[in-house]
């Protein structure tokens, strides 16, 4: 008698990738930057298993691709971690960077000009637990400044959706609009520079930069923030590559002043 192998059909959130091609097994890096993406990848970590289909389109050159538009064969990914280093992120109507339950490396960023006063996020906003818990995330030496959200989430950092709190170091966040804090929920924060900073390592001055409109978000020599990043601080380099640190200790945020 013929067998039959019975299969299962399951719908899944698509995300085009244009000059890759994702193998399984394969551990890729990739930038979701168009709406339909990030919508998708958004949709698939609302989800239990939070699985999505990697497919990649036929012309690279097509904005926004329909079903005719891509190879027949994909695969099914399981987005978990992002990692985003030594990055200038700017202009973005959205919002800099949203994080939904998923592990996250952010290191040396500058987030600035970002959002809106109709965006619900600003410079960052993470939502929900880490898979791999507090362990799992990094957030060091970024600049956020300059980044506007409506006026009930904050501007700058906003965490939501947490129950185990996660700790960031070494960062700016200043001059961002959107609620009346800086930064927001159950993240704590240690050598950093933010208005509503409490605790002995953080501080409040305004940090000074050269031309925030003019996206140079480096300090001037006369900053709070020079020499006031954590002494055990092991990072050896800023957003542009330069050494740090320069002095006896590392500057606060993404640039080092040289």
């Amino acid at each position: 008698m013929p067998s039959f192998v019975k299969t299962a059909r399951e719908v899944l959130p698509v995300v085009p990738l244009r000059d890759m091609v994702v193998f399984p097994h394969m551990m890729a890096p990739f930038i979701v930057g168009r709406e339909s993406s990030v919508r998708a990848l958004e949709q698939a970590l609302a989800q239990n298993q939070k699985r999505l289909f990697l497919v990649t389109q036929l012309d690279p050159k097509v904005d926004e691709p329909l079903a005719g538009d891509l190879h027949a064969i994909g695969v099914v990914a399981n987005p978990c971690t992002i990692d985003i280093r030594r990055s200038k992120i700017f202009g973005n109507g959205g919002g800099g960077v949203r994080i939904v339950a998923s592990n996250f490396t952010l290191v040396n960023d500058v987030i600035g000009l970002n959002g809106s006063g109709l965006a619900t996020v600003g410079g960052v906003r993470i939502l929900d637990n880490p898979p791999g818990g507090a362990a799992a995330v990094r957030f060091e030496h970024n600049t956020v400044a300059g980044n506007a959200s409506i006026n009930t989430a904050a501007g700058g950092v906003a965490c939501e959706g947490l129950t185990a709190g996660l700790t960031f170091t070494n960062s700016i966040v200043y001059s961002n609009a959107g609620a009346t804090s800086q930064v927001s929920g159950l993240c704590a924060w240690t050598y950093s520079d933010f208005p509503e900073a409490t605790g002995a390592t953080n501080i409040t001055g305004v940090p000074l930069f050269i031309d925030a409109q003019g996206r140079n978000f480096k300090l001037m020599t006369s900053s709070p923030a020079i020499n006031a990043a954590d002494p055990a601080s092991t990072l050896r380099d800023d957003v542009e590559g330069g050494a740090r640190p320069l002095g006896g200790r590392a500057d606060m945020g993404a640039y080092e002043v040289r």
